[in-house]
């Protein structure tokens, strides 16, 4: 086993950007009242997260090794053994995503969607009922992201945590990647923070409402004034 370039820079932004962004809509959500125009944060971090998701989705198809969506171990079969063998001797090792990883990764790639639309129309009572359920489903598929991620450092004395900061991870020689892509890395980095400009510049915290770059019309975050002055 040797220090392999394993994650590429493009992925490792993500990731953190991801990360960031999940953290954000928690801190606003619970942090502040729903009338505080702080709360307004809450949707737009979580507008910041779906963009995101959309990224990942387009370097599942073009990036390195490990990213792509067919290196994700789908199969019940593979998941079954994986999880039956998971407190056995010795485990298989995985130098990307795992069974266990690909699952709770695609929970959280298919809930943020979910909590993105049902926040945007909780004029619906159904909506804010099923965001809220939404919500705890998604602090719980974190939890066991982090509780793996402890779990495996602790069995395998490796740290595999810092492979999202550094890339290298402890794997057989020749199943690292050749290149960080850093070029791709600063075009990802472009294009999302010139989509955050984008969104954040149509922001109207008085009207309490923002124009998604790249779709029609506006979204309004959270109940406006007006309409509840009409009712």
């Amino acid at each position: 086993m040797h220090k392999v370039l394993i994650w590429d820079l493009p992925t490792r932004i993500f990731h953190w950007a991801l990360a960031g962004s999940i953290g954000a809509t928690f801190v606003f959500a619970y942090g502040f009242d729903e009338d505080d125009r702080m709360f307004q944060w809450h949707m737009l971090a979580g507008l910041i997260a779906a963009f995101l998701l959309v990224v990942r989705v387009v370097l599942g198809f073009v990036g390195t090794r490990y990213v792509q969506w067919r290196h994700f171990f789908l199969r019940p079969a593979d998941s079954l053994s994986y999880f039956r063998n998971l407190f056995g001797r010795p485990a298989t090792y995985y130098a990307g995503h795992n069974p266990g990883t690909s699952l709770v990764a695609l929970l959280m790639f298919a809930l943020i969607p979910l909590l993105v639309f049902t926040g945007i129309t909780q004029a619906w009572e159904s909506s804010e009922d099923l965001h809220a359920g939404l919500a705890i489903a998604l602090a719980v598929a974190v939890g066991l992201h982090l509780a793996g991620l402890a779990f495996y450092t602790m069995r395998q004395r490796d740290n595999i945590s810092a492979a999202m900061v550094t890339g290298y991870k402890t794997a057989p020689i020749n199943s690292g990647i050749t290149s960080a892509r850093p070029w791709t890395a600063l075009v990802l980095v472009v294009v999302i923070a010139t989509w955050v400009y984008a969104l954040l510049g149509s922001y109207d915290a008085r009207q309490a409402t923002v124009k998604i770059p790249g779709l029609p019309g506006v979204v309004h975050l959270g109940e406006n004034e007006q309409e509840e002055h009409r009712d």
